[in-house]
């Protein structure tokens, strides 16, 4: 699919200074889900975005298997990130998917992400890091 190749394209080449790309692969009444945010529309997808990557100090994504049907798609992918305000900057990886749906022009109108949320952000805090992990330590023994 055209589509989902020029979606995952334009992913590789997004960071704070080139989210002027998102209306090339979303529609302007997009619906993204994450599980932190929901975000209807365009404009409040760019401003989500122009958060998550203000300190986000380099970004890349990994795409693993593509399963597409009709207009859907899911993308497995490991993203590599680092934040300044996460584990001291150091690079931090995460896994996840991501299952999308195109309109009729190729264009996203529906994202959903699924990943865990604790091993993006909260692993990554001093404090709370430690108590996540050795909650996760007790829970798997």
């Amino acid at each position: 699919m055209k589509a989902l190749n020029t979606f995952l394209d334009t992913y590789q080449q997004l960071d704070r200074n080139t989210l002027s790309l998102l209306p090339t692969i979303y529609e302007d009444e997009v619906t993204f889900v994450d599980p932190m945010h929901t975000v209807h529309g365009l404009g409040d997808l760019k401003e989500y975005f122009a958060g998550l990557y203000e300190n986000v100090k380099e970004v890349s994504f990994d795409f693993g298997h593509r399963i597409v049907a009709d207009k859907h798609a899911c993308i497995q992918w490991r993203m590599r990130f680092a934040h300044r305000r996460l584990a001291s900057g150091r690079p931090v990886v995460v896994d996840g998917v991501s299952v999308l749906k195109f309109s009729e022009h190729g264009k996203v109108v529906h994202h959903s992400d699924y990943f865990d949320v604790g091993s993006m952000v909260y692993e990554h805090i001093p404090v709370v890091g430690r108590i996540i992990r050795y909650l996760k330590e007790k829970i798997s023994t």
